[in-house]
């Protein structure tokens, strides 16, 4: 029996995912009221249906998908459970938000009292593009067995076979190791800039640490458009290491440079020498590490 999915929303991911599943057979819709035309547009392209209410999203759907920003995970939970509590046939409700533990079980509660099934997931990766690798999709939970079927229709997924909170506990791990790494190279290079050392910083990574100029080139601009995405993430992986010491507070630190990072990415009239995408992008154009990315 072909699978009916309904993925909320469209963004990047969500859009993907459901453009894997479509071309695999399976029946996706998706509502899209209040959403922007880039949304509309990435259904489209995928193949998505677009459906006019919130009950025709949910009826008879085998599976839904939760794909949304971290900071609205539970709002979304709280404002589909009403409607999944009316159900007769209620789908299996599959929270794949960079949440943590604590938060997903939370999520957890909210679906499992309307009645319906509830499955912790993570997504490791980008969102599906040619010639990219496809996101790795980790479910936990009593009933992850269940979306497994989902396997067969383009997505590449595995059971943690544990229970819910471990598939985000996953997320946070990994999403604490790339984006930390990320804001620790964006610090040294602002501390750097401040105190009149940059070119010789730049000199000194490129000759005696090779290995970070490739790295530093694709990571410190992935973070300009994704920063304001990543402020609440990094406040959820904050939770995730409350009982490591440090581990909080070092991520509600750079929960805020992300956000001073968003801030002034979207405000082009700063110009002074602390404003910090100016700074970064200086610090990847110079000689020693732009010519060492050019040679890789």
């Amino acid at each position: 029996m072909t699978p009916i999915v309904a993925v909320i929303a469209m963004g990047e991911m969500g859009a993907g995912l459901a453009s894997l599943m479509v071309e695999s057979k399976a029946q996706v819709r998706t509502y899209l009221v209040g959403r922007s035309n880039s949304s509309f547009e990435r259904a489209r392209k995928a193949g998505v249906e677009i459906v006019d209410s919130e009950p025709a999203l949910l009826s008879n759907a085998d599976f839904f998908l939760s794909i949304v920003p971290p900071a609205i995970a539970k709002a979304t939970a709280k404002r589909y459970a009403p409607l999944l509590r009316e159900l007769e046939k209620k789908p299996v409700y599959v929270d794949c938000n960079a949440v943590s533990p604590y938060t997903v079980h939370e999520v957890g509660r909210i679906i499992e009292e309307s009645g319906a099934e509830f499955v912790d997931a993570c997504l490791l990766g980008n969102a599906p593009a040619p010639g990219r690798a496809l996101p790795r999709m980790f479910l936990s939970g009593s009933v992850a067995q269940k979306v497994l079927l989902l396997s067969e229709y383009g997505l590449v997924m595995k059971s943690l076979k544990g229970e819910i909170g471990q598939a985000s506990a996953l997320k946070c791990a990994y999403a604490a190791l790339g984006k930390g790494i990320t804001a620790i190279a964006a610090w040294s290079v602002l501390g750097a800039q401040q105190n009149g050392v940059i070119d010789t910083f730049a000199d000194e990574v490129a000759q005696y640490q090779p290995q970070l100029a490739p790295l530093l080139a694709k990571m410190l601009p992935e973070m300009f458009p994704k920063a304001n995405r990543w402020v609440a993430e990094m406040e959820e992986i904050g939770s995730f290491l409350s009982a490591v010491p440090g581990g909080e507070v070092g991520f509600k630190n750079i929960s805020s440079f992300y956000d001073a990072i968003a801030k002034q990415g979207r405000d082009e009239a700063v110009g002074t020498d602390t404003d910090l995408v100016r700074v970064i992008k200086d610090f990847l154009a110079t000689k020693a590490i732009g010519t060492r990315t050019e040679e890789e």
